[in-house]
Parts: C-alpha cells; sequence; structure tokens
C-alpha cells in the first residue's frame, strides 16, 4: 500500500511524488533544447545528391498492364454509358459527365500507347491520333470529350448528345480492341 500524507492545502499527496505547483518553477534557470556541445555557427553540409530513379527498375509485365488498363477502360466505359442513360434528355448533365471523366482518359491512352511499347507523346492531340491511329478509331469522336472539357458550356443540346454518342462509341470500340490484345 501507498503512503499518503496531508499537503499544506489540505490535499492528500501519495509519497515519491513531487509536488509540482505553479508557486515554484519545476525547472530553475533557462533551459536549451540543444546541447551546448552541438552549438556550431558552421551550416551543416548539403547532402550528397543520390542518383536513383526507381522507375527505370520497375518492371511491369505487359499482361498485368493489358488487364490494369481494360479494368480502367470497362470501368470507365461503365459510368459513361450510365451517365448517357440517366442524363440523355439534359445537356448540361451530359456535359458535365464528359468534361469529369475526359481527364482519366489521357492517362489511359498514355499507358495504351505505352503496352505497345512506344514513347508516348508530349500532347494530348498527338496522343489521341496516336491511339485512334494504332487501334482503329476515329480521332475527332476521340477527342471530342477533351474539347467539351474545355468549354464552360455546352454547345447545345443536340451537338452535345451527338459527342457524347460518338466518344462512347469509340471508347466500347476501344475497349473491346483492348480486350483482344494477346501479349507475350
Amino acid at each position: 500500500s501507498s503512503e499518503k500524507s496531508m499537503s499544506k492545502s489540505g490535499m492528500l499527496r501519495r509519497s515519491g511524488f513531487r509536488n509540482r505547483s505553479n508557486r515554484r518553477p519545476y525547472f530553475v534557470g533557462q533551459i536549451s533544447v540543444m546541447p551546448s556541445v552541438y552549438e556550431t555557427s558552421d551550416p551543416a553540409p548539403d547532402p550528397r545528391p543520390i542518383e536513383l530513379d526507381l522507375f527505370t527498375t520497375l518492371d511491369v509485365p505487359q499482361t498485368y498492364l493489358r488487364l490494369q488498363i481494360e479494368q480502367e477502360l470497362r470501368g470507365k466505359h461503365l459510368r459513361l454509358t450510365q451517365g448517357f442513360l440517366t442524363g440523355a434528355a439534359h445537356a448540361e448533365h451530359l456535359h458535365g459527365t464528359l468534361a469529369r471523366l475526359a481527364s482519366g482518359f489521357h492517362t489511359l491512352f498514355r499507358a495504351l500507347i505505352r503496352l505497345r511499347e512506344e514513347a508516348p507523346p508530349a500532347s494530348l492531340e498527338r496522343t489521341i491520333a496516336r491511339v485512334a491511329e494504332i487501334y482503329d478509331l476515329d480521332a475527332e469522336a476521340l477527342s471530342g470529350a477533351h474539347r467539351m472539357r474545355g468549354q464552360r458550356r455546352h454547345p447545345g443540346v443536340d451537338e452535345t448528345r451527338a459527342v457524347y454518342r460518338a466518344f462512347l462509341t469509340q471508347i466500347e470500340r476501344l475497349t473491346s480492341a483492348v480486350d483482344g490484345l494477346r501479349l507475350s
């Protein structure tokens, strides 16, 4: 059992614990976070540069890349189809859906070019043109989503619906083409 004693204020106090009241500071004097042994006026030397590129040594088998691209394409195709079915009568809804999903396709298109072991072009237009050329697609229809993304307002119900439908058709064809790829 621990021994208890009464403090001057009438509170119980256990033995072995210090009294840390606010009247008397616990530490007396200045406290330095950095011990004087480590104090120096010389700045620390710059760290040595490390020659390390993780992605040059990373080897992803083409089969896994194809499966990942196919899965992403199927998911985006499904979202495009759902967006068309739920908002075909509302041009604002179609425009918003197409603009929102368009940005992810650029990354997918670049991966599709890498799947053929080619370096993807830097510009979006050339990337779309190269994907259209490789997979026998309509480049104008594929770039429709990115044109819509750049517009603040939809161009009209009929034109928005036509651009959306053309893009959806090309993504469907692209998904089938990627599904049919056989890699060694």
